[in-house]
């Protein structure tokens, strides 16, 4: 074979090798800059949380999974029923759903949820399930809201009975869709 023919055939086979590399090294980039997006947008933006236990039960079953908002949450977003998702004293986080907001006064008389002297009608609850634990009445700060579960018998749901109002600093999100 002419050496010349030989050296386009070995120059032909380099450059296929190069491109073949190029495009194992984009396509390496591309996947960990989809990484990096969904690292962003779960950090930031959105997660997808999972409903762990029976506190939310009547709305919300265990294993359901949920879109959570994190971006732009701050106290004017938040609204009696929203689902949040904080983080707790105890460094766990819950689920719940909000009752009241700041500077609502919180009570539970005869099991019933009574804010600023109104008793409230849920229809996710059992109209006499919110049992107390050992405070019954709350006064939210400018900063504190008070949550929930939805199954309310006593020491079924964590909630503001057992740990008090939630500051806004602990919301991590909040819910925005049941996924299927």
């Amino acid at each position: 074979m002419d050496r010349s023919v030989e050296r386009k055939l070995r120059h032909r086979k380099n450059r296929q090798k190069q491109k073949n590399r190029n495009l194992i090294k984009l396509i390496i980039f591309l996947f960990l800059l989809a990484i990096f997006i969904v690292m962003l947008i779960n950090s930031f933006l959105f997660t997808v949380v999972t409903v762990d236990g029976d506190s939310m039960q009547r709305t919300l079953f265990d294993g359901d999974r949920l879109l959570v908002k994190k971006i732009g949450v701050n106290k004017d977003d938040i609204n009696v029923d929203d689902l949040v998702y904080f983080k707790g004293n105890d460094n766990k986080y819950y689920l719940k759903r909000i009752v009241a907001l700041p500077g609502d006064v919180v009570e539970i008389v005869n099991s019933r949820l009574i804010i600023n002297g109104i008793e409230k009608t849920e229809d996710y609850t059992r109209g006499d399930a919110t049992q107390a634990y050992d405070v019954n009445k709350w006064i939210l700060k400018d900063d504190e809201f008070f949550v929930l579960g939805d199954n309310r018998y006593k020491k079924t749901s964590v909630d503001s009975r057992a740990f008090g109002p939630i500051n806004i600093k602990s919301i991590q999100g909040k819910v925005i869709r049941k996924l299927k």
